[in-house]
């Protein structure tokens, strides 16, 4: 029995020194323990991460412009302009109570018996009707008959009065095949002045055989009623059938111009100092109707176009 304890004791000791020198049996934790203590080396410390450095500042310097800008200066404001319609301010405007119309750039009515029989047609008579506006720079002026067969004229009369200044239209017309007593007339007229109506008349041009065989232009005007100043008949070519009439009034002076319309020749021109009329209430008129002297009863039917009309007022 003493011998079997003595071996045990032995077996137990051998046992437990081959234990303790077995290091690969210890656990982790405590190699790393004993490596910590033992070991001559320090541990490293972990190395520290980098400071970014910061971005460049972006140059905020001014780019240099070629030039300076120019200060900006606001435009003045144009002064309107006259409109045709109304290019100066007129001494008188009426449309008689009648419809109003457009041409040329200006208004205008067109007469008839109902409101303005008369003369100069020798029956006293007129029809709205017989104006006719084929465009605004085309207006037809006719001489129709009635149910009786008399002729019935046609007119025209700015709603505006007119003074100094230039006047110029073009028209076209058969005149040469004209009846004898047909007449196509441009002139300023005062229908505005009751105590003396036709006072201060001036004709650009009546175009007419006047009941002769000489188809004839007259240039004429009243200063005062029934009182003509004329000027030496113009013998319009009967194969004529455009014209253009130029107009001129000035103070102490008036000048007619007339010119072939298809070739733009002067063809007429002629000039008045004596009793020239001032500026009143005068209107433009522009006519077709039958002269008396001629044989206007049996007088045909008849037909002219305006086709321009301007009117410049003279420099102040």
């Amino acid at each position: 029995m003493a011998k079997m304890k003595t071996l045990s004791i032995l077996v137990c000791a051998m046992l437990l020194n081959a234990g303790c020198n077995d290091d690969s049996k210890k656990p982790s934790a405590m190699k790393a323990a004993s490596s910590s203590k033992f070991d001559s080396k320090p541990a490293s410390k972990p190395k520290p991460k980098p400071t970014p450095k910061p971005a460049p500042k972006p140059n905020l310097k001014p780019f240099p412009r070629p030039f300076p800008i120019p200060p900006v200066v606001p435009r003045p404001t144009p002064t309107p302009k006259p409109t045709p319609n109304n290019p100066i301010k007129p001494v008188a405007s009426s449309n008689f109570n009648q419809p109003v119309f457009q041409a040329f750039g200006y208004k205008w009515v067109a007469r008839d018996s109902s409101w303005k029989a008369g003369g100069p047609q020798p029956n006293r008579k007129w029809s709205a009707k017989n104006v006719v506006v084929h465009s605004p720079n085309n207006v037809e002026l006719k001489i129709t008959k009635d149910r009786s067969g008399e002729p019935v004229a046609s007119e025209m009369v700015s709603v505006d009065s007119m003074g100094y200044g230039t006047y110029e239209f073009a028209f076209e017309g058969n005149f040469g095949n004209f009846d004898n007593s047909a007449v196509f007339g441009l002139f300023t007229f005062n229908w505005l002045d009751n105590k003396h109506p036709g006072y201060q008349e001036i004709d650009a041009i009546e175009i007419s055989y006047w009941g002769t065989p000489k188809l004839t232009g007259k240039a004429t005007y009243y200063p005062h009623e029934e009182h003509p100043v004329t000027n030496p008949d113009y013998l319009w070519p009967k194969d004529l059938k455009k014209g253009i009439v130029r107009l001129k009034w000035s103070a102490g002076r008036i000048e007619w111009t007339y010119l072939n319309g298809v070739t733009k020749k002067v063809v007429y021109t002629t000039s008045k100092t004596q009793n020239v009329p001032v500026p009143g209430q005068q209107q433009m008129h522009i006519n077709l109707w039958n002269y008396r002297g001629g044989d206007w009863k049996h007088a045909k039917e008849e037909s002219v176009r305006v086709t321009a009309f301007k009117y410049t007022p003279a420099a102040k």
